[in-house]
Order: C-alpha cells, then sequence, then structure tokens
C-alpha cells in the first residue's frame, strides 16, 4: 500500500516536473541579479529539479510519510556556494527582501555523535507578490522552491555524499556492504579531520584580512583629515571609536607628520560647537581618548 502511494506521488510530480524546472531556472537568475548587486564576488550557483528516482527514495525513507507533494519542500532547488561563511550570512538579507520566506532551516551537526557533515543554510521560498502577479510568473503560485546557502566546501562534500547515500545501487548495498560501510566511515572522517577544519582556517584568514583592509582607510591621512571636518558629534564619536579600535589592535599606524594626539583634541575641542547635534564625543568618547592618548 506504502508502495503504490509513493509511486502514485511520484506519477503526479512527473506531470510537474517541468514547472519545478522552470521555477528553478527563474529563481537562479534572480540570484544571480542579486549577487552582482551586492559586494560579493566569490560564488557559484547551481540548480535543478528534483528527479523522480530521487523524489521516490525521499518518499520511502521519510519518517513522518509524505502524503503530499507540497511536504517536499525541495523539488525545485538553487544552490549558492561561497567562498566563507561570513557571506551567507551577508547574502540571507537580499533573499529575505527579494522572496517570500516561509521556512528557515540551518543544518549543522548537533554533536560528537551526529553523523551528518554537512553545514548550510536552506530557505524555503516562493516568489513575492510582484512578481507572482505578472502573467509570465502566474503558473508558479504557491509552489516552493528551496534555496540552500553553503561554501564551496561543503558542496563539494556533499555532492559526493549524497550520491553514495542516495544513488548506490541495490546491487553494491546487497553485494558489498561491509565495503561500504568502511567508505561512509572514511567520508565522515575526511569531514571531521579535514573539510570543516580547513573551512573554519580559510574564514579566520578572510576575516583577519578584511581588517586589514579596513585598516589601512583608517590609518590613511584622508581619515584623519575628513574626521577633522565632521558634520556632527555623531560622526566623531564613531570615527574616533574606529580610530581607536584599530589602534588597539594595530597599534598606531598613523601617518608620521599627522600628531594623532593633537588632531583628536582639536576635534574634542571643535565637536563643542556642535553640541545638540548628535553624540558628544566629550562625554561618550572619553574611554576612546584614553585608548588613543
Amino acid at each position: 500500500m506504502a508502495n503504490s502511494k509513493a509511486k502514485k506521488l511520484v506519477q503526479d510530480y512527473e506531470g510537474l516536473s517541468e514547472v519545478y524546472k522552470d521555477l528553478a531556472i527563474v529563481v537562479s537568475d534572480i540570484l544571480r541579479v542579486l549577487l552582482r548587486g551586492s559586494s560579493i564576488d566569490k560564488y557559484s550557483i547551481t540548480f535543478r529539479e528534483k528527479s523522480s528516482v530521487s523524489l521516490l527514495n525521499k518518499i520511502k525513507d521519510s519518517n513522518p510519510p509524505i502524503r503530499t507533494l507540497n511536504q517536499v519542500k525541495d523539488l525545485a532547488g538553487c544552490r549558492v556556494s561561497f567562498y566563507i561563511r561570513d557571506d551567507i550570512d551577508r547574502f540571507e538579507s537580499y533573499v529575505q527582501k527579494e522572496f517570500k520566506v516561509v521556512d528557515r532551516t540551518l543544518h549543522y551537526p548537533k554533536g560528537e555523535n551526529d553523523d551528518s557533515g554537512y553545514q548550510g543554510l536552506h530557505l524555503t521560498v516562493q516568489l513575492n507578490d510582484d512578481r507572482i502577479n505578472l502573467p509570465e510568473y502566474a503558473r508558479f503560485r504557491g509552489i516552493n522552491c528551496e534555496i540552500q546557502l553553503t561554501t564551496v566546501m561543503y558542496h563539494a562534500w556533499s555532492e559526493v555524499e549524497h550520491d553514495i547515500t542516495y544513488k548506490t545501487p541495490d546491487s553494491i548495498k546487497e553485494f558489498f556492504p561491509h565495503e561500504l560501510a568502511i567508505l561512509k566511515k572514511k567520508f565522515l572522517d575526511v569531514m571531521n579531520d579535514n573539510i570543516r577544519q580547513a573551512q573554519n582556517e580559510l574564514d579566520f584568514i578572510a576575516r583577519s584580512y578584511q581588517k586589514l583592509e579596513k585598516g589601512i582607510k583608517v590609518f590613511d591621512l584622508k581619515f584623519l583629515e575628513s574626521l577633522e571636518q565632521s558634520k556632527s558629534n555623531d560622526e566623531i564619536y564613531d570615527g574616533l571609536k574606529l580610530l581607536s579600535k584599530n589602534i588597539e589592535e594595530f597599534g598606531d599606524r598613523t601617518p608620521e607628520k599627522q600628531k594623532v594626539i593633537e588632531v583628536i583634541s582639536d576635534i574634542l575641542i571643535r565637536s563643542k560647537d556642535l553640541e545638540g547635534e548628535g553624540t558628544n564625543p566629550l562625554t561618550h568618547s572619553e574611554h576612546t581618548y584614553k585608548d588613543v592618548a
């Protein structure tokens, strides 16, 4: 009975698979436009509609049981793979604004005994009202697409893992069960001993370099000159706070011809003329001023 129900759902899906394929293409095109408009320049995008075989396996393995196609979130799917994990958080805000997000799931190992290695953020979305009300998008009304945000390393791992877990023929499972179990164990060891550690190191290096990029701008002569010409106390306060943070981390790298203490003193004195125009650096930047001095 269960098998006949599963086959019926797959048959229903096969009549709709072209719609899901087209939706995946549309969503991937929107994602590309969003990424071009962002500051993120290192990524890859893949998309697909779910195959009938994958859907059948998913229905058979599902607990609780799948009774309708609406319960399957990833019949249409797009994956955006970034180099560093920080870009996932940055790009999620773009997705949240552009699509109607109906589900948000964070995938990560939940303990030492968790045998899942993949990490990523999965967002189940529908086209927003502005698009769905257009004639060319009307057929996608109420249909979900899953957007997976992950890194290139986790993407590569999950692609191979998916083939071993879901695409291994029954003949191999029956003939080589012991050998297959060894491969799966080795696969998790590669994740735990290599990929996860390498991703952490790559994220750390990227963040450290970004600090250097910001620091060189703060220690530039133009930054101090712009700070002296601030239009409000809020600008002065934010500028002094940023300068203090970088001096604390890297030491005083301000230009030699600029006497930073004299510049800051002049700025704080000037701030008196800007009272009533935001945060007063004389009271709120006391800690900042002492750190720099």
